[in-house]
């Protein structure tokens, strides 16, 4: 997993973030690795908003970056309390990192 995150790192400097092509290299690595680990993820909505593969795509790279956050989190002494208690000041630091400078 650590090989394929590190190419998406590369093609970052060719492509955008929110990029097709980013979007579905990550959607890719859910496919492959995540997904068979466990039970399957029942996403409900439209049939016909998600039929639509980008959608999909969007869908595995929102897990894929959810289950990446937690393992994370995880491994740098993050626990539930914490991130409870400490949410306010995370989300400062998050909208910091995303406003546009």
């Amino acid at each position: 997993m650590s090989r394929r995150i590190d190419a998406l790192d590369r093609q970052l400097s060719h492509f955008d973030l929110l990029s097709d092509t980013l979007i579905s290299a990550m959607a890719s690595i859910y496919v492959d690795i995540i997904s068979p680990l466990g039970p399957r993820i029942q996403v409900t909505g439209a049939p016909a908003v998600l039929q639509n593969t980008q959608i999909q795509a969007k869908v595995r790279a929102v897990l894929l970056a959810g289950i990446r956050s937690a393992v994370l989190w995880q491994q740098v002494g993050g626990g539930r309390l914490q991130l409870m208690f400490a949410r306010n000041r995370l989300f400062k630091e998050a909208k910091q990192i995303l406003s546009p400078t």
